[in-house]
């Protein structure tokens, strides 16, 4: 009989020892929540920002507001992320491991962000082309202009030049058109040089032909002038977007393995942000 109390005490002790235990860990991990919460909630907000932006980048090619966002909000956000959880110190082995997860949920961020970066400066090796593109664009404006408005010519020679211009337009609107499925991605660069050297150059050349074979009367002259002058603005034009096409296959062998790796980041870090709110989660109930 002695020996019951001795027991009721023991056991009393090892619950007691165990409840405290337990409530030391709920404090620490209320403690870490703190530590932890403020800087996530915002991520969690940036985030959504973040693939809405990038979002937009691709269906309405708004890559410069993309950029600002990176530039000016993410990266520096998440430098100072990184500060902050590096300078957590979890209680308990436990927790530690959940928060080597949100450490590692940064650093695929940081190296995300740092991709963006990169994808960037390739994206960026065709803006001289880009801007001798603009140029010639503006160029055959003009040009298209003054032919347009030149002094009106005899019946004959309208009848002829409307014949010669028939299907420029067209041709013109075909290379404009093909141009953009090769900065999209869906016309290889190859394809379309191709393109330009079997069917629109000889087309141009042949139409520069007839114009010089046309048997203008002195006061026609301004009109042949400035046709001849419209069809050069045009096949510089072509010039330029020659360059355009040919910076493209250095652009895409650059950006081809970040954009997979990009995927590749995504997909992880996501992944590890849902596995540390779901261990975070779980460890939080069991303190309960």
């Amino acid at each position: 009989m002695r020996n019951k109390p001795a027991v009721f005490v023991l056991t009393v002790f090892i619950l007691l020892v165990g409840a405290c235990g337990a409530g030391a860990e709920k404090v620490a991990f209320d403690a870490y929540e703190q530590e932890v919460n403020g800087i996530l909630e915002r991520e969690t907000e940036l985030g959504r920002l973040y693939d809405e932006e990038d979002r937009n980048k691709v269906a309405y090619r708004r890559e410069d507001s993309f950029r600002q966002l990176v530039r000016e909000k993410m990266i520096p956000f998440y430098e100072e992320m990184a500060k902050t959880v590096k300078s957590v110190t979890p209680d308990g082995e436990e927790l530690a491991g959940i928060h080597d997860m949100l450490v590692r949920y940064v650093a695929l961020r940081q190296e995300l962000l740092g991709l963006d970066t990169r994808e960037a400066e390739v994206s960026d090796l065709e803006k001289p082309a880009l801007k001798r593109l603009n140029k010639a664009v503006k160029e055959r404006e003009k040009k298209t202009h003054d032919f347009n408005n030149a002094p009106p010519s005899s019946p004959e020679l309208m009848e002829k030049l409307t014949i010669l211009f028939g299907t420029e337009q067209q041709a013109a609107l075909s290379v404009v058109q093909s141009l953009q499925g090769v900065r999209g991605g869906q016309i290889s660069p190859e394809v379309f040089l191709k393109y330009l050297d079997e069917k629109v150059d000889p087309f141009y050349d042949r139409l520069l032909q007839e114009l010089a074979r046309i048997k203008a009367s002195p006061a026609e002259q301004s009109v042949m002038l400035k046709a001849k002058a419209y069809v050069g603005s045009t096949m510089a034009f072509f010039l330029a977007v020659r360059a355009v096409a040919k910076i493209r296959p250095v652009m895409d062998e650059q950006l081809a393995p970040l954009r997979e790796r990009r995927v590749e980041l995504l997909t992880l870090a996501d992944s590890l942000i849902a596995e540390y709110r779901k261990a975070a989660g779980a460890y939080h109930d069991s303190l309960r």
